[in-house]
């Protein structure tokens, strides 16, 4: 008994089997993730004065106001897209940090979200009702983590925040 090999043969049943698998099987390819979207998600505030170094990026202007129309009609995947892009151009910009987090928290990622509102308050040292919104923002990811205790600081905080920017 002779066995007899042939590459081609198998190259083609390797060709077939790699190409179903990048094409997915139905029923076997993975789904695409279901975004469950909060009840409310705030309205982004408006571009009032920039924070990062005294001058705002055109380029981030148009980015932020793009986001915050897609976030407004939620969205997700262009707002996130539109918001990374501004990140790219201009990392230390608080208002692109914080329309993260708000994407996040849409998408079901509190921790992300805290992440990313933190990030934003770091860089808005002298905006307070930024800050406060973050903290918002931050006692919805606790609240969604269930975490109440730490929710309720970070509104604490939040309402703080809002006193202080009247």
């Amino acid at each position: 008994m002779q066995i007899h090999f042939s590459f081609r043969t198998y190259s083609i049943h390797i060709s077939l089997v790699i190409m179903l698998c990048m094409m997915g099987i139905p029923g076997c390819a993975p789904q695409p993730e279901q975004v469950r979207l909060p009840e409310q998600v705030e309205t982004p505030p408006v571009i009032k004065s920039p924070v990062s170094n005294g001058r705002i990026n055109p380029a981030v202007a148009i980015l932020i106001k793009q986001a915050d129309a897609l976030i407004k009609q939620r969205n997700w995947p262009e707002a996130l897209a539109a918001i990374e892009r501004a990140i790219r151009i201009d990392s230390r910009h608080a208002e692109t940090w914080n329309r993260m987090a708000i994407i996040q928290l849409a998408k079901n990622n509190a921790e992300q979200s805290i992440q990313m509102a933190n990030k934003s308050n770091s860089l808005a040292a002298k905006n307070k009702s930024l800050q406060a919104w973050n903290w918002s923002l931050i006692s919805r990811a606790y609240t969604a983590m269930q975490k109440p205790d730490l929710a309720r600081e970070a509104a604490q905080t939040s309402q703080r925040l809002r006193e202080e920017a009247e």
